[in-house]
């Protein structure tokens, strides 16, 4: 007897789109869903400091230049950091020095990386051997970690962290692209793309040369594995870009030469000075990933001096001990032993040997943060999976997202954020300056002298906080205390500004006499300091003198044609002349 003959049932499907079984990962759905979510999170906890005044270098940015409506396109885009001054370039076009669009800039940035470091994870995962909904949920999970950690706070609100923002997007494309090239030998297509974005991320920030050494130790790790195989096979890649990182090098060099913070030109701050005390640092920044609480805009953290130093002696034994573990051990945990040492070289160029003034600052961490987040997922991936452990990922997310929302108020005003500084480091003396500053400008003078008086204990006197002390006390109508700060100030650093305060001190007094001296010296100082003849010519006009005011103001007004105290006072001695 004859067999029918049967169908053949089509194959099940095998692509990561199926979304009936959990071996296939998230499906398209899902993603979206968890894309409108991060979005809407991200927007909701940076909300509070999305339209906050610029603080602290974003004031000496070149978009709050006073002739920055009239430099010209070259002057915006400079040899250093030019694609982050073209950024600047853009916001001031659209919106001027309104601070929202700069932030709000910002926060697509940070939005664009997040879901670049998901793709990254999702890809390591993959070749770590970890499949389904276990690699989609630890490559969303980081990616929301990545979006939403208090850390990153400084990194994204701070405008003058552009730099920061800007390197890290062009660096995790430029990573992403080559993790996830179609074939296992580069292109030259692939290499060009590569090393371009490589390229505009060290034309955002210097410390982006360091990439090429994440390349190579990921095609060591997983190209085929453990081999220098990969490394060979992509030599496109790196024939190219070795060519822009000596380019990125001699660029940061020269950086280095005319850098007032960084560099190797600071004599209480030597090379083995520095590295100590990031033996100490680079566990804070651990410690403050895991548990980011205290956090703060300016440290008060001690220099380690001496090789004696027992805690800078355990950082480093203990920096030592887990890399030897991360290389021992780089088979059996693959992602960890990766994601540690690229943590490490992520932060050389901020955290060896290269002084940098401020020690330690949370913006640093934005960089190697995507390097913790591997250890973690290789650590995550290995636990068994059920809806509670789920549950606690998504706690943890939201708890760090609360987190980020109070940072980010603290960072909404100014003031907020440096008194925040100030209770966490009471005995440091920018955090009392920076607020003293600030109620100055807000016409709280009493209370402004208070704050640089408490400066003045924290860190001594030097010429800014003595000449900002006396204009404050003069303001305050303590002629006296205020001529003794001024004073004090001029023999510090006797230049034409500081007489110019110390006559605008004594002629408020009625002191004229001293007032025209003091303004004397400011001539003799400087002929072309266009204020001194303003002040010059504001004691004529008390004195009921309108000619000679007026010709005080125009001489001021040949020097600086756009001096509005001149052109204020010569209105008004030509009024007072009818």
């Amino acid at each position: 007897m004859k067999k029918k003959p049967q169908k053949n049932n089509p194959p099940a499907r095998t692509d990561a789109t199926a979304t009936t079984d959990p071996a296939a990962g998230f499906g398209p759905g899902l993603w979206i869903s968890i894309g409108l979510v991060a979005l809407v999170s991200a927007i909701v906890v940076y909300a509070n400091a999305l339209s906050s005044s610029f603080v602290f270098d974003d004031l000496s940015q070149i978009f709050m230049d006073p002739n920055a409506s009239n430099l010209p396109f070259t002057g915006w885009v400079g040899v250093t950091r030019g694609l982050t001054t073209l950024s600047f370039w853009a916001n001031y076009r659209l919106g001027g020095t309104d601070p929202t669009g700069y932030h709000w800039l910002n926060l697509l940035l940070h939005l664009g990386s997040s879901v670049l470091v998901t793709l990254i994870i999702r890809k390591l995962l993959s070749l770590s051997g970890t499949s389904g909904n276990t690699r989609d949920t630890l490559a969303a999970f980081g990616g929301l970690i990545f979006l939403l950690h208090p850390l990153q706070t400084e990194a994204v609100t701070y405008v003058a962290s552009r730099s920061e923002v800007l390197a890290v997007f062009f660096l995790w494309a430029a990573f992403g692209h080559f993790l996830y090239r179609k074939q296992v030998s580069s292109t030259w297509f692939d290499a060009v793309v590569i090393v371009a974005l490589f390229g505009l991320a060290c034309l955002s920030k210097e410390y982006s040369i360091v990439f090429p050494a994440m390349l190579l130790l990921a095609d060591y790790y997983w190209n085929p594995g453990f081999t220098f195989q990969g490394v060979r096979g992509n030599w496109r890649v790196y024939g190219l870009i070795g060519l822009a990182a000596a380019g990125a090098g001699a660029l940061a060099l020269k950086v280095l030469s005319y850098a007032s913070t960084v560099g190797f030109g600071f004599k209480d701050l030597t090379v083995a000075d520095y590295f100590l005390t990031q033996c100490r640092v680079i566990w804070i920044y651990l410690f403050k990933f895991v548990f980011p609480f205290g956090q703060t805009v300016d440290y008060d953290l001690s220099i380690s001096n001496s090789w004696a130093d027992p805690v800078a002696l355990a950082g480093l034994i203990g920096m030592v001990t887990v890399t030897v573990a991360a290389i021992v051990y780089r088979k059996q945990y693959p992602m960890a032993s990766y994601g540690w040492i690229v943590f490490l070289i992520l932060l050389a160029p901020t955290s060896s040997f290269l002084p940098i003034r401020d020690v330690i600052a949370e913006r640093r961490v934005y960089l190697p943060s995507l390097a913790l987040l591997l250890i973690a997922a290789d650590f995550l991936r290995r636990i068994q999976w059920h809806p509670a452990t789920q549950a606690l990922l998504l706690v943890i997310v939201a708890l760090f997202a609360y987190l980020t929302a109070e940072r980010n108020a603290v960072w909404s005003s100014p003031e907020s954020l440096w008194r925040d500084a100030s209770a966490k480091a009471p005995n440091k003396s920018r955090p009392h300056y920076q607020v003293g500053r600030i109620l100055y400008e807000n016409g709280r003078f009493d209370a402004a002298c208070a704050e640089y008086e408490a400066a003045a204990r924290s860190g001594g006197l030097d010429y800014t906080l003595l000449l900002n002390w006396g204009v404050a006390l003069d303001d305050a109508g303590k002629t006296k205390e205020a001529l003794d700060k001024l004073n004090q100030a001029a023999q510090l650093h006797p230049d034409a500004h500081i007489y110019s305060q110390v006559a605008r001190a004594y002629a408020r007094s009625k002191q004229y006499d001293q007032a025209m001296e003091a303004l004397a010296q400011v001539q003799r100082l400087d002929p072309n300091f266009d204020m001194g003849y303003v002040y010059r010519g504001n004691i004529y006009l008390d004195q009921r003198d309108p000619v000679r005011a007026a010709a005080e103001y125009n001489h001021a007004l040949a020097i600086n044609p756009n001096n509005r105290s001149a052109l204020e006072g010569l209105r008004l001695a030509n009024q007072n002349r009818r």
